[in-house]
């Protein structure tokens, strides 16, 4: 019975290290910092140029052709309700 026990243990042990060890993408809007998991990052481009739309958000600033997909390309500043 003890090895099941420490087999479990150790199990319990490794889940939450792995649960602990996940990394962020991090980044600073006005001196705060702010982070996303990297699990619901897809992917980090370079700034592309930008198609501008009237009558979106203001925090909307445009949308850009990826691979032909359209993406809105959001301001996280103004969608945080900060300043510009």
């Amino acid at each position: 019975m003890k090895k099941t026990s420490r087999k479990r243990q150790r199990r319990g042990a490794s889940a939450k290290k792995s649960a602990s060890a996940e990394k962020y993408l991090t980044f600073y809007i006005d001196g705060q910092l702010y982070c996303i998991p990297t699990s619901q990052v897809v992917e980090i481009i370079r700034i592309q140029p930008m198609t501008f739309l009237p009558n979106l958000p203001d925090y909307v600033k445009g949308v850009i052709n990826l691979r032909g997909k359209i993406v809105p390309v959001i301001d996280m500043r103004l969608r945080l309700h900060k300043e510009e």
